[in-house]
């Protein structure tokens, strides 16, 4: 099917294609309910990213391949955010494919600008009191036990999920060995 014998390797193909039958045809190879091609494509971006953002391109890419060979105008109607997912797991699956040179000058020929937030917006969008949250949170604290120390952790730490479970684990595994001074004393 073009890939190197390890099945993992993307090869060149170039961006001729057609859109037939619900499915992308890119130089004889179909992908749309081809579960090699999308478990290869899975493996590939475990390997290049980390596990949740892997997952988000998968999902997208799955979601919208399509688009490789049919308009990028449908983007346009998502948020931002969407939008932007869309169109990075595209630029991801087109490099898996060997098009990516090919689908960056489609991107440029329907005049897509990348809109990043500067870093003002950020810090005013992550400090808007998200009242849900909040919410969630107050209840998570009403919990005994662990739960609710995490909780309180994650709010005081602002470590990623995945850090701050592995930083969690490690302070209890140090607790337990001793390693660890009780402050509360």
């Amino acid at each position: 099917m073009g890939f190197s014998p390890t099945g993992l390797e993307p090869t060149t193909y170039g961006l001729e294609g057609s859109l037939e039958n619900n499915g992308i045809k890119i130089s004889g190879l179909r992908i749309e309910n081809n579960e090699n091609f999308w478990q290869n494509f899975r493996e590939w971006l475990d390997r290049k990213y980390s596990k949740s953002w892997a997952r988000d391109i998968f999902y997208y890419s799955r979601k919208y391949y399509y688009m490789l060979n049919g308009s990028l105008s449908e983007p346009e109607s998502f948020s931002k955010t969407k939008r932007a997912h869309i169109l990075k797991s595209l630029i991801a699956l087109s490099k898996y494919l060997g098009i990516y040179e090919g689908f960056k000058r489609k991107i440029k020929s329907y005049g897509i600008k990348w809109e990043r937030q500067n870093t003002l917006e950020s810090f005013l969008r992550m400090m808007r009191p998200r009242e849900g949250l909040m919410n969630w949170v107050r209840e998570c604290l009403k919990l005994d036990g662990n739960l609710a120390t995490f909780i309180e952790f994650l709010m005081i730490s602002g470590l990623r999920k995945g850090e701050a479970i592995n930083s969690f684990n490690l302070i209890i595994k140090l607790a337990r060995e001793g390693r660890v001074k009780n402050t509360d004393q």
